[in-house]
């Protein structure tokens, strides 16, 4: 996978948050017997990938799931993946910028789309990975409706 250069970050950082990302993917992908089967399909320009995780927060497993299937199709631009304003917050998110990792605002998504990046987004974590066991079997987005990124309607839309 195609990854951001990280400014201001050194790169023996960058050398290590890559590697423990490419062992969490082949962790996942052993531990719970991951296949992924995926047709790559030639892709002119920036796509929005869309998808879901459960645990809400940086040491998601689904993540590390998700990554893998991004891999699996041999992305041939950067992949800028908006996240919690928590992983600023918790001090992890400089960190984690030089692999893509940017805070889920319109600046970081137009920003992406303007520098050619494909973007990966994964909205609805906080409220749905919160809720009370009771409600487990029922999606939770808070009154939302969907993913509003500014430029999307203008890019090809994944959700698989």
């Amino acid at each position: 996978m195609v990854t951001s250069a990280g400014a201001g970050v050194p790169d023996v950082a960058v050398r290590a948050v890559e590697a423990a990302r490419d062992l969490a993917v082949e962790l996942v992908r052993r531990y719970n017997r991951l296949e992924v089967t995926a047709t790559t399909v030639p892709i002119d320009g920036p796509v929005l990938f869309v998808a879901n995780h459960g645990f809400g927060g940086i040491f998601d497993l689904n993540n590390a799931a998700i990554l893998a299937a991004l891999n699996s199709l041999n992305l041939d631009r950067p992949l800028t993946i908006l996240a919690h304003q928590l992983t600023w917050t918790l001090g992890v998110g400089p960190l984690l910028e030089p692999v893509g990792l940017r805070p889920a605002c319109r600046e970081s998504s137009d920003e992406a789309f303007d520098a050619g990046h494909h973007v990966l987004v994964l909205p609805g974590g906080d409220l749905d990975a919160g809720k009370p066991f009771h409600r487990r079997n029922q999606i939770v987005f808070g009154g939302r409706r969907g993913y509003r990124c500014p430029r999307s309607c203008a890019r090809p839309c994944s959700t698989r």
